[in-house]
């Protein structure tokens, strides 16, 4: 409600003079101690809920080391074994056959759901769960990146 509508309106007149007549409640002693308390326990957070530039170097070299083993595993390691283990079969073959298919463009999206059936049926189960790990972790670590790129961004307040 705007001020100057406070002096028109007889329900906000009658509201003032009805709140106005409440006798003032102080508040308990132990109000002010936890107040300061809580300020004093936010001021200083752990370190794992800092931004990650201000973690503790220790901690901030670990993550750095296995963020950077994760990666090398994924792709130094994961991804070539997968892609030397696809080399030979029907699906790679068919993928590899999809750029000359781009001038009909119904004929590639005809071939890339065929591969897609032919690998339901020729994929183990554990390649499937593998696959959907990685997905899961893939968002779940872009999510992550997002938010301490985020952090680091936006000034502190």
């Amino acid at each position: 409600m705007k001020p100057r509508d406070h002096d028109s309106d007889p329900l906000a007149r009658w509201a003032d003079r009805a709140l106005g007549q409440l006798p003032a409640r102080p508040a308990p002693a132990s109000l002010a101690p936890r107040v300061l308390a809580e300020i004093r326990r936010r001021a200083n957070p752990p370190w794992y809920r800092r931004p990650w530039l201000r973690w503790p170097a220790p901690q901030r070299g670990l993550s750095a080391l296995l963020l950077a083993t994760g990666l090398y595993g994924f792709f130094g390691r994961l991804v070539p074994s997968l892609h030397a283990a696809a080399a030979g079969t029907e699906i790679y073959r068919r993928l590899h056959r999809v750029p000359g298919f781009l001038d009909s463009f119904s004929d590639a999206v005809a071939e890339v759901a065929h591969a897609i059936a032919l690998a339901a049926s020729t994929v183990p189960p554990w390649a499937v769960v593998a696959v959907v790990g990685i997905a899961a972790f893939s968002w779940i670590s872009t999510v992550g990146l997002g938010t301490a790129c985020w952090r680091i961004a936006r000034p502190c307040r």
